[in-house]
């Protein structure tokens, strides 16, 4: 029997070699009129004293990377929750602190996503992929206070989103990107596309949603579609997706990245280009019915 697909659960563990699991948190403060993110995870290609991993961007910082020794690391295998030394992340909080830097933070109004097909849909199904992606939880209300030297950050309810990736290295080629509206968090989208390598062939495939005013469109499922990604300068993107019952285009305007690190074969040892607080303006076409939409998030185009 195969099993029911469950995000929050541990996927690997912190044994199997050259493997790395990891968390992506994207806090949106209406406050501060940006993204805060929290990357954290745990990768066994590492040195032992750097297998667990914290990384933090803050408006107008470098990003913060914290290291933690495998024995620092416990993870529960059945729930999300992960403790690094004396901080410790999960579902319902976020408490770290060192003398730099001290995060406490709640989540609830949680809206998870646990189902056998997920963004994955059957491909999850496939053994061996180099990456897996799965949406945890696609909308939370975040409370709380950063602390970084002197800045202080204080968020009330503001707009969370998880998502986690695990395996052995990201796509060499692949583009992501979440946005929402900040007025209106029933409008929603997550796409990404990769060239996938697996079994000694290479093949595209593309997933994600749109949500319009509450109705969800899961865009793996859409028939014959076909993607276009096209740059228009150094500072903007073209992406449309084109099927018979939907129809979207997105210009997505970006500035000055900021750079995380990633996995490559079990290591954090890859530089990955992110944009923070990208604009999205986009039309969707369904059943002769046009939506103007304004949203924004986050971005990755890797060699695409």
């Amino acid at each position: 029997m195969i099993r029911r697909f469950n995000p929050t659960q541990l996927q690997g563990n912190l044994e199997k070699n050259n493997y790395f699991e990891g968390w992506f948190q994207k806090i949106y403060s209406p406050e501060h009129d940006t993204s805060f993110i929290i990357i954290y995870g745990f990768a066994t290609g590492n040195k032992s004293e750097k297998t667990g991993f914290i990384q933090i961007c803050l408006p107008n910082q470098e990003i913060i990377y914290l290291t933690f020794h495998k024995n620092e690391v416990i993870c529960d295998k059945r729930k999300h929750f992960i403790q690094f030394g004396n901080h410790f992340i999960s579902e319902h909080k976020i408490k770290i602190q060192t003398d730099e830097i001290q995060l406490d933070l709640d989540f609830s109004k949680k809206q998870e996503q646990q189902s056998g097909k997920n963004t994955m849909g059957n491909y999850y199904l496939l053994p061996n992929l180099p990456c897996y992606h799965a949406i945890v939880d696609g909308y939370h209300s975040v409370n709380g206070q950063i602390q970084y030297l002197n800045d202080s950050y204080t968020f009330t309810n503001a707009v969370g989103y998880l998502e986690k990736n695990w395996g052995i290295s990201f796509p060499e080629k692949y583009i992501w990107m979440h946005a929402f509206d900040a007025k209106n968090t029933d409008n929603q989208l997550l796409f990404s596309q990769a060239d996938i390598k697996w079994n000694g062939r290479t093949f595209i495939k593309h997933l994600g949603f749109i949500k319009l005013n509450g109705i969800y469109f899961d865009l793996r499922k859409l028939k014959k579609c076909k993607t276009a990604i096209s740059n228009k300068d150094e500072n903007k993107q073209f992406i449309s997706i084109k099927s018979k019952f939907l129809e979207i285009e997105m210009n997505i305007s970006y500035k000055k990245p900021i750079f995380f690190k990633g996995p490559q074969n079990g290591k954090m040892e890859r530089i990955i280009e992110h944009y923070n607080d990208i604009i999205l303006e986009g039309k969707v076409l369904h059943k002769s019915s046009k939506t103007k939409l304004l949203l924004t998030g986050n971005m990755e185009n890797i060699n695409y």
